[in-house]
């Protein structure tokens, strides 16, 4: 019994002290490719924050404001943004898209003398699947662009696009 109780102790002490360590929320991480107007190598990183008149961007997927690189708007000629994560959802609303369209099409199609109706719906499906989770892994390729040319006026209209796909919603930090 005594053993009993000071297991129950050590792992009500275990669940407190692995409760209280520090945690954050899960934080859809983007990836970003700036061009400048002055320098044809592109910055690769993560999107930490933008204001008014800047971005910062990161090489990390971490909070730590430690390896902040912060680019003025009047050098940015485009940004790049990818999100992370939206592959598996890209994919799999392709492979059901697919899936219901090789349905219909393989209960439309013309009946063979050797296959049967219900054979041609659950090929149509297994086809349409797999193409739609093709599609889908292709659109999931596309970035979005936008083209800042240096306009600061422009910057200041789409850095609240920008903070939608940064880290931090305010770049005070």
């Amino acid at each position: 019994m005594r053993n009993l109780i000071t297991l129950f102790g050590a792992l009500l002490f275990l669940s407190m002290a692995l409760n209280a360590q520090y945690t954050t929320k899960n934080i859809k991480v983007h990836k970003v490719w700036v061009t400048l107007l002055d320098n044809p190598q592109i910055i690769k990183g993560y999107l930490y924050s933008a204001d008014e008149i800047s971005i910062k961007i990161t090489n990390t997927k971490s909070l730590d404001s430690l390896s902040l690189k912060t680019i003025d708007s009047k050098n940015i000629d485009m940004i790049k943004i990818r999100r992370k994560g939206e592959g598996l959802k890209s994919v799999g609303i392709g492979a059901l898209s697919g899936l219901v369209v090789g349905a219909v099409f393989g209960a439309i199609g013309k009946n063979s003398p050797f296959v049967s109706k219900s054979n041609n719906i659950v090929y149509g499906a297994a086809n349409g699947a797999i193409t739609g989770a093709g599609v889908g892994l292709v659109a999931k390729k596309k970035k979005v662009e936008i083209s800042i040319r240096g306009d600061i006026t422009y910057f200041e209209k789409v850095y609240k696009k920008l903070q939608l796909y940064s880290f931090k919603s305010n770049a005070k930090g």
